[in-house]
This record gives structure tokens, C-alpha cells and sequence, in this order.
């Protein structure tokens, strides 16, 4: 219907949540394929959120595949145009997304200062649930670090803020 009434990011749109079902159930070559076929179409109408979106999801694709060269470069791709754009969102997405790539790199050092650049959008937008997200993902690369002592402190705070927030992320 959408290309019959010449709608390319409603397209896009609904490309990007086909792939967003892939991405789910774990079929992340289907995932990827469908975020390209997205992607063409909002790079060629100018969506510039919708770009910076999905390419972010194309990082995190190629990040649960293992493919960290490419998720990077996926994620970067999207942090400029964001950056560019201003668009603090996808901003924050991404460089929690190269904080994630970082820190399965082992270079649990960057990965937090990754973490903690995304975590200050989250707080300022109010992003509950990706906040409690940023502050698990500082926690376990302090774990892994072996500095229980500051990984038992973002924990607790993630689980804090969880609670105050009415966030449903660490109540589980």
C-alpha cells in the first residue's frame, strides 16, 4: 500500500520493524537484511533520524553476530550523522552501542567511558529504562575488571533508580 501511495519512510518504516522481529527472534542475517533494504530508502529520501536509527540497528546486527569491525563502523556511522544532526537519541544509542562492542573487546576502560557519555543523555531525557541499561553495563565492566567494590555500586544504583523511576528494567 505504502508503495502505491509513494511513502518511502513509511516504507522504511515498516522494513525496519520486520527486521526489528528478525533481530528478536535472533535471525540476525534476515535482521539485517531487511535494515539495509531500510536503510537505502531513508539515506535516498533524507530521513536523517531514520538513518541514524537504523543504522544503529545494523550495529547491533553485526554486534550480536559477532561482527564488531562492522558494528563499529555501523555505530560510528550513526553517531556522526546524529551528532550532525543533533540528534541526542541515536547519539546516545550508539555510543552504547560502541560501548557494548568495547566491552566483549575486553577494553573495559573505553567501554565505560562509552557507557557513562550515553548515560548522561539518558538521565537528562528521562529514559528510565535506558538508564538502569548504561548503569548495568558500567557494573558488569567493572565485574570484569574485578572491581567488585564500584561493579556492586552501579548495580545498586541501576536497581535504585529502577525503583524510583518505576522502572521495570532491574525488578525482574
Amino acid at each position: 500500500v505504502y508503495e502505491n501511495l509513494n511513502l518511502p519512510v513509511a516504507i522504511a518504516r515498516c522494513k525496519s520493524n520486520i527486521a526489528l522481529v528478525y533481530l528478536i527472534q535472533s535471525d540476525h542475517e534476515k535482521a539485517n537484511n531487511y535494515f539495509k533494504e531500510a536503510l537505502e530508502i531513508t539515506q535516498a529520501s533524507g530521513d536523517v533520524m531514520g538513518t541514524a536509527t537504523i543504522l544503529n540497528h545494523l550495529g547491533e546486527g553485526n554486534r550480536n553476530l559477532g561482527y564488531y569491525e562492522k558494528a563499529l563502523q555501523r555505530y560510528n556511522e550513526s553517531l556522526d550523522i546524529s551528532l550532525d544532526a543533533g540528534l541526542q537519541q541515536p547519539e546516545a544509542i550508539s555510543l552504547n552501542g560502541i560501548g557494548l562492542i568495547y566491552s566483549e573487546k575486553g577494553d573495559f576502560l573505553l567501554s565505560i567511558e562509552y557507557f557513562e557519555r550515553a548515560l548522561k543523555y539518558f538521565y537528562s531525557a528521562g529514559n528510565n529504562d535506558n538508564v538502569a541499561a548504561a548503569l548495568n553495563n558500567i557494573g558488569m565492566a567493572y565485574q570484569s575488571m574485578g572491581q567488585y567494590d564500584k561493579a556492586i555500586t552501579k548495580f545498586n544504583e541501576a536497581y535504585n533508580f529502577s525503583v524510583t523511576a518505576g522502572s521495570l528494567y532491574n525488578q525482574a
